[in-house]
């Protein structure tokens, strides 16, 4: 294989990766003894505004199914709340719920397709907007834990390599392999 041919199949991939990176950063989230994730764009996990991927539910203390929106256990909510939704965080918690839909309330809703359980973030007693608050509901028995202080931390950040590190890391390798098509002519 020559250089050239290696330079250009480094700049064809370059191009791809540059056009279709991104990253994704999973957040632990928890209240009254239920816990569990979102997964949203974005990088860093600082402050910022990010769009939800997926929501899990990964530990209950009432029964809520253990699962998530991608995998199907869950659905968006209730109250014309609609997807996408998004949050507001200001690098140490969420200072706002976003939604689309008709509700004027900011809350996101979950709603489990296998109980009577229902999750919500940014409520607080009397249809009150508090990111800070979040509650479980069940419809059978219409009861509610009432609100409790929701969590949200960062937990894990995809690594997407910068654009200008890749082309060093490119160049390096076809410089090596340059030097090494050298030294075997010699």
């Amino acid at each position: 294989m020559s250089v050239r041919s290696i330079l250009i199949s480094f700049a064809v991939a370059f191009g791809a990766l540059s056009q279709h990176a991104h990253a994704d950063v999973t957040w632990n989230w928890s209240f009254g003894g239920e816990a569990g994730q979102f997964v949203t764009d974005g990088a860093g996990g600082g402050a910022g505004t990010y769009n939800l991927i997926d929501f899990s539910v990964t530990s209950s203390s009432v029964g809520g199914t253990i699962g998530s929106l991608l995998g199907g256990q869950y659905v968006d909510g209730q109250f014309s709340t609609e997807m996408p939704y998004s949050f507001v965080y200001d690098g140490s918690a969420v200072t706002q719920w976003l939604h689309s839909g008709s509700n004027s309330f900011d809350w996101w809703t979950f709603d489990s397709l296998s109980s009577d359980i229902s999750y919500f973030f940014g409520w607080d007693f009397g249809n009150i907007n508090d990111p800070t608050k979040g509650t479980w509901w069940i419809s059978n028995a219409a009861g509610d834990s009432g609100p409790a202080t929701v969590t949200v931390t960062a937990a894990d950040v995809a690594a997407i390599p910068e654009p200008g590190s890749m082309a060093l890391l490119g160049l390096g390798l076809s410089g090596l392999l340059f030097a090494r098509r050298r030294a075997n002519k010699v």
